[in-house]
């Protein structure tokens, strides 16, 4: 009855008209199959590969691993002047926010310097200099969630998207006027180009904002165009930065201005000396904590500095190359073999990684007796969860069923996978990849996964 059900659904429906549906459905407890079409044809899996890099962490760091950003100086103080440079380097920390810029600003403020005869420079050599994964789209690269990776890098709020600036902006007073802007953190480091316009009242909010970012590929000029209604609310929109680590080292510069210490010559990337003088050393949040907007909002910048770190602390190089290797290695045993998967990068953003739902389904069961699990379930989406931090990208889904899973999408790309529970109380593992799906259903796809899961819910007893 399943099997019927759900392949009348993939052969009818129109939103899979064209496309590739990989899906496979296992009992949690005995990993007998219960539903199977085309599991094992690799597919791009969008979000779904932080799966499998969440779990590579957890593996490779521990649940406890901490990231470190030190800052430090060079050369000797006199009275209130440093006659030396300022260092701050950053070890993989994706969690550094702009107040932790100002605590340092004010570590320097405390020893009575006013100002500094040197220079600020940025180390972010922990991690290599390859900013962009493999397969990752031209056109992503403005966007938050394709922002560039840096072992030292800044968000602007506890979301951490890594390397982006937020944009509020607000509607004019009269119509056909430009609206305003402010940015967070707001620095000298981009330029925004307002193109936008303040539109006539609307009758009803918009679905969509109407308004669109762009960055000029290799500065951080930031365009916005499009319209926002004149009654409309106040709107966010995050970009991403051109080289984050001279956007961290901008934001110390800033912060020491502010406070009177005065510093010369512009922000320079170069690796710190062994005989500095440290002054602080941050360290982050745990991973275990780091771990729930990474899986519950689908944060891309995570997945990569995760795998950069495995590479760094497990084979001295902080590398895609060599921290794709490792993840292969930490995941061999819950059947993640090479043959089986082609692993591009840690998010899912590229559109060169493809792993097969049977994959998904394998690992899942495999992972539940380990003692990391429950960390790891912890991550997880929750369907129907209000809470943005528990529901994450589930939170408006599947609001009567007892789900908990990654969400992938990517263009032409829906992906579901994780663990729920039937109406009788049968615990099941699923894995929905669908590939191919045309621009106009982007909208629409996500209720082909709803009705497939629904299916489950109701006819497996």
């Amino acid at each position: 009855m399943v099997q019927k059900k759900i392949d009348t659904l993939i052969n009818e429906s129109e939103q899979l008209k064209g496309a590739i549906a990989g899906i496979h459905v296992m009992d949690a407890r005995t990993g007998e199959t219960v539903y199977n079409h085309l599991e094992n044809i690799r597919l791009h899996p969008a979000s779904n590969m932080k799966l499998l890099s969440g779990a590579a962490a957890l593996i490779g760091l521990g649940e406890n691993y901490t990231f470190h950003t030190k800052l430090a100086y060079d050369g000797s103080i006199d009275k209130e002047v440093l006659n030396g440079d300022v260092y701050i380097q950053g070890q993989g920390d994706p969690t550094l926010l702009p107040d932790d810029i100002e605590a340092f600003a004010r570590v320097i403020q405390s020893l009575g310097i006013t100002q500094i005869n040197g220079k600020i420079f940025v180390d972010d050599f922990h991690f290599d200099d390859v900013r962009l994964s493999p397969g990752l789209v031209w056109n992503d690269q403005p966007y938050y969630y394709g922002s560039q990776i840096s072992a030292l890098t800044v968000s602007p709020n506890e979301d951490y998207d890594t390397g982006t600036v937020c944009l509020t902006i607000e509607p004019a007073d009269t119509e056909g006027k430009k609206p305003a802007i402010k940015s967070y953190p707001q620095t000298s480091y981009v330029h925004i180009q307002n193109d936008a316009t303040t539109g006539p009242e609307m009758d009803q909010p918009l679905e969509e904002s109407q308004l669109e970012i762009d960055r000029v590929h290799g500065t951080n000029t930031i365009i916005l165009s499009g319209e926002i209604p004149l009654n409309g609310e106040t709107e966010k929109i995050w970009a991403s930065v051109w080289k984050p680590s001279l956007y961290v080292g901008t934001l110390l510069k800033e912060a020491l201005v502010r406070k009177g210490v005065m510093t010369q010559g512009e922000v320079i990337r170069k690796e710190m000396p062994t005989s500095v003088s440290i002054l602080e050393e941050k360290e982050s949040i745990p991973l275990k904590e780091i771990l729930i907007p990474f899986m519950k909002l689908s944060n891309n910048g995570h997945g990569e500095m995760f795998v950069k770190e495995l590479g760094k602390l497990r084979r001295g190089v902080g590398s895609w190359d060599e921290g794709l290797e490792e993840l292969m290695q930490v995941l061999k045993p819950f059947g993640i073999k090479e043959d089986l998967v082609d692993v591009r990068d840690g998010s899912g953003l590229s559109h060169a990684t493809t792993i097969s739902a049977n994959v998904f389904t394998t690992f899942l069961y495999s992972i539940q007796n380990t003692d990391w699990f429950p960390t790891f379930l912890q991550t997880l989406p929750i369907a129907g969860e209000e809470e943005r931090m528990v529901g994450g990208t589930l939170r408006e889904r599947m609001k009567q069923f007892d789900i908990r899973a990654k969400t992938g999408t990517i263009d032409g790309v829906s992906s579901l996978s994780g663990y729920m529970t039937t109406h009788t109380g049968k615990k099941m593992i699923v894995s929905i990849l669908l590939n191919n799906v045309h621009g106009k259903y982007d909208e629409t796809i996500k209720d082909v996964e709803d009705e497939i899961v629904s299916i489950l819910v109701h006819l497996i007893s």
